[in-house]
């Protein structure tokens, strides 16, 4: 296992198991290499982390029940730092840019 330095058949493994945490759950053997693998590379752990926003932006937006907690943005508020927050709601306001 390596860190962010390059091994790429690892964290390509890696990033399969991630994925598939989302689906069901992981032997044991797979959570630990998970687990040990997150904990030494950061490009990893950020490939998690926008995994997990990316399928929870995904949850919210095909949710139609209003009263359901995903309808009111909990995953997402969980999942973003108020900055982060901030600079998304800052563009979307500006609107689209003209390059």
């Amino acid at each position: 296992m390596a860190g962010h330095h390059g091994d790429r058949d690892g964290c390509k493994e890696i990033a399969r198991l991630v994925s598939e945490s989302h689906d069901h759950k992981l032997s044991l053997w797979d959570r630990v290499q998970l687990r040990l693998h997150l904990a030494m590379c950061l490009m990893c752990r950020r490939f998690s982390k926008q995994l997990a926003f990316v399928r929870g932006v995904a949850a919210v937006a095909g949710h139609t029940d209003p009263d359901s907690p995903l309808a009111s943005g909990t995953i997402v508020d969980a999942t973003l730092s108020p900055e982060a927050k901030n600079r998304i709601r800052s563009a979307l306001q500006r609107g689209p840019s003209r390059s």
